[in-house]
């Protein structure tokens, strides 16, 4: 019953490749959020917060991006296995 599919053999329809992707869009830095103090909030305290937060938003960006360059780079590097 199986011996039709073990003698056949389907030639591959695309040619194997080792490339991933660029990152994506979600990975771009995006400008500062806009947020305004709310009554009885100190504008300092705001923008320090504000500040805080884009700082580390960008670090995991950045970060993010840097490692799938990394995997992106490594990976094509390696041989297609056929």
């Amino acid at each position: 019953m199986l011996a039709g599919c073990a003698t056949s053999r389907a030639p591959l329809r695309e040619p194997v490749t080792r490339q991933i992707p660029p990152p994506p869009a979600s990975l771009e830095v995006i400008p500062d959020p806009t947020q305004n103090p709310k009554k009885g909030q100190s504008a300092i305290y705001v923008a320090k917060v504000r500040g805080q937060i884009i700082a580390r938003y960008k670090k995991i960006v950045t970060g993010a991006k840097k490692t799938w360059n990394d995997v992106r780079t490594d990976y094509s590097k390696a041989p297609a296995k056929r």
